[in-house]
């Protein structure tokens, strides 16, 4: 699989944190990929095609126009698409959709959905122009030109407010009552932040934490190998214990972690997989 990452332009960098251009699939042929969540949204662009065929889990696959929004994905699953296709990839920060495109998250949680789904006829212009691009470079500007108008003017207090509570969940995950901390910091009540996080990143803010401490355990568990030690592991990450920490591998990889392997077929994670921090002391509030 070839896989070229491109910084978007420096006004969309807080909302898009990067954009992913790859060839991947095998001509007239399906290919099966598993996929445990990233913690964020994607817009999905498929260079030269009219649709693409995908299947979920064990369900009959369906025929998508060539750009798609994915939204947050809460559990593993299992994705098939058919024949090589070449993908564009935007990959949002975890409240970058709803600013850019203005999407409720929430309605969007565990599905891929055609733009014009989403948009309707008002999508049916930006859809052909970028379906009839082929080169990365061309679909980043015909993205750019769009999304570079869809800019807020005024940035809202919650907007910030809930930039900074994203960010320390992802410096501080393997903090418990973190969220109840980050409250009091920012002056939220829990219901009105879990509001906020359903509709601006799609989900509640403890599930939020519970991924983002995942994908920060699988980073370690990649970078460490067999070698790791799965209690350690536990205490290090915030789980209760050893088995809190397996159930909850399982529940979002599909495998425990003494089944992981660098050869696991996890490329669309990986693709989307944020930058995540080391584990480190809660925040002061």
């Amino acid at each position: 699989m070839n896989v070229f990452i491109l910084k978007p332009h420096r006004a969309l960098q807080p909302y898009i944190r990067q954009y992913v251009y790859c060839e991947i699939g095998e001509p007239g042929k399906w290919t099966h990929s598993n996929m445990a969540p990233p913690g964020c949204t994607q817009l999905s662009i498929v260079a030269g095609r009219a649709n693409i065929l995908i299947g979920e889990d064990d369900k009959p696959a369906n025929k998508y126009e060539p750009v798609t929004f994915v939204g947050q994905t809460t559990r593993f699953k299992k994705v098939s698409f058919y024949d090589r296709i070449k993908s564009f990839f935007v990959i949002f920060q975890p409240y970058g959709a709803y600013q850019l495109l203005g999407i409720h998250q929430g309605e969007c949680k565990n599905l891929c959905i055609n733009l014009t789904d989403l948009w309707g006829s008002s999508a049916k212009y930006i859809r052909e122009e970028l379906s009839q691009q082929i080169l990365a470079k061309d679909i980043r500007q015909v993205l750019e030109n769009y999304l570079l108008k869809r800019i807020p003017q005024s940035t809202k207090l919650e907007n910030d407010h809930l930039a900074r509570v994203v960010k320390q969940i992802n410096l501080y995950c393997n903090q418990h009552a973190l969220i109840e901390k980050l409250c009091r910091g920012e002056g939220y009540s829990i219901s009105t932040l879990e509001r906020h996080m359903k509709r601006m990143v799609g989900m509640s803010p403890k599930q939020f934490q519970r991924i983002v401490r995942f994908n920060a355990a699988l980073k370690y568990i990649k970078q460490n190998g067999k070698q790791c030690n799965w209690s350690r592991i536990a205490n290090t990450f915030g789980y209760f214990d050893q088995s809190h920490f397996i159930k909850e591998f399982k529940f979002f990889y599909g495998k425990t972690p003494s089944e992981y392997s660098l050869l696991d077929n996890h490329y669309l994670s990986n693709i989307a997989l944020p930058k995540i921090h080391k584990a480190s002391r809660a925040p002061s509030t």
